[in-house]
C-alpha cells in the first residue's frame, strides 16, 4: 500500500488512546469500542435479514456527513492547539498555572480519534456500496448455493447478509461510540480552563 494511503498509523494511535491518562490499556474501553460492536453485528447476522435500500442510503448519508463534520472538527482542534501554544507562552513569561500537558495530551488523542473516525466513515461508504455491488452483480449471475433440506440461497445475498451486512453493523455501532467519545474530549477540552 502506498504510503500516502496507509492509514494504519492513524488506526494504531487510536488504539494507544484507549485506555487511561498514563497509557495503561483499558480492557474496558477495548471492549466497548469493539466488543459491543462484535457483539451487535454478530447477531444481526445470525438474524439473517440482510440490509434494505433505505438503510443502505441513511448508512451512506450518514458516514458522508460525518467525514465532513469530523474533518471541521479536526481543523478546530488544529485551532486550538495553536492558541493554547501561545497562551503557554504568555503565560510561562508571567509564571502561570496552567494544563498545557493536560490539553496537549487531550489534543493529541482528539487527532487519533477524529482522524480514524474519518476512515471508518469511509468504510462506512465503502461497504455501503460494496454491500450494493455484491446484491445486485452477484444476483444477476444467478449463481446459487444449496443449503440445508435443500434450501436454495443465491452466493450475493447470502454473500450481503452473512458477511457484508454484520461488517456495516459493527462499523456503524463503533463509529457512533468513537464520535461519542470525540464528543466528550472536545467538550473537555473546551472547557478545561489554562
Amino acid at each position: 500500500m502506498s504510503a500516502k494511503i496507509n492509514f494504519f498509523l492513524i488506526v494504531k494511535d487510536h488504539f494507544r488512546t484507549l485506555g487511561d491518562v498514563s497509557g495503561k490499556k483499558s480492557k474496558l474501553d477495548l471492549f466497548t469500542f469493539y466488543g459491543v460492536p462484535l457483539i451487535f453485528g454478530f447477531f444481526y447476522g445470525l438474524k439473517g435479514s440482510g440490509v434494505k435500500p433505505d438503510v443502505l442510503s441513511m448508512l451512506v448519508n450518514f458516514g458522508s456527513i460525518f467525514t465532513a463534520l469530523l474533518l471541521s472538527v479536526l481543523m478546530l482542534v488544529y485551532e486550538q492547539q495553536n492558541k493554547l501554544e501561545e497562551r503557554n507562552d504568555a503565560r510561562a513569561c508571567v509564571g502561570g498555572i496552567s494544563f498545557f500537558k493536560e490539553k496537549k495530551c487531550l489534543l493529541e488523542q482528539l487527532y487519533s480519534n477524529i482522524s480514524y473516525s474519518v476512515i471508518v466513515s469511509m468504510l462506512l461508504v465503502m461497504f455501503s456500496f460494496l454491500y450494493v455491488l455484491v446484491d445486485s452483480v452477484l444476483f444477476e449471475l444467478d449463481f446459487h448455493l444449496f443449503g440445508v433440506d435443500g434450501l436454495e440461497l443465491n452466493v450475493g445475498n447470502w454473500i450481503c447478509i452473512y458477511l457484508i451486512a454484520p461488517v456495516l453493523i459493527f462499523i456503524t455501532v463503533n463509529l457512533i461510540l468513537t464520535i461519542l467519545m470525540v464528543v466528550k474530549r472536545t467538550y473537555s477540552l473546551l472547557i478545561m480552563k489554562i
